[in-house]
């Protein structure tokens, strides 16, 4: 990880964890597109997730317990995965290794729960 996008990159994990078909656009944020623009007119940043339906597979469980362990892993995966600084590129693909197989069983668990129909938010 070459570059500091956490945020891009908390959005589509949490997409692809969840299954949900998405449609990436690079956006240049030097000379910013109209879309941008008309989605976040506001602050004009990125990531902006556009969705046409209402309805569709909810990110965040509706159960506070739930939500809260959603939020855990969410912020376990920023500081541990996503987490940027001052780190040589060297040391930051160590570290993402160590915490990638730490976390590899429980996305695995996470996997199997959802199958059987639970939902793993973000």
């Amino acid at each position: 990880m070459e570059h500091c996008e956490s945020l891009q990159q908390r959005v589509e994990l949490a997409l692809k964890l969840k299954s949900i078909p998405y449609l990436f656009v690079q956006e240049d944020l030097h000379n910013k597109s109209q879309a941008l623009l008309q989605h976040n007119p506001v602050h004009k940043k990125v990531p902006v997730l556009v969705h046409k339906k209402r309805n569709g597979p909810q990110i965040l469980p509706q159960d506070p317990y739930k939500r809260s362990k959603v939020r855990f892993w969410a912020s376990y995966i920023q500081l541990h995965l996503f987490r940027c600084g001052d780190e040589s590129g060297e040391n930051r693909r160590r570290r993402a290794r160590e915490s990638s197989h730490r976390g590899e069983g429980e996305a695995e668990h996470h996997r199997e729960r959802r199958a059987q129909g639970y939902f793993l938010g973000y």
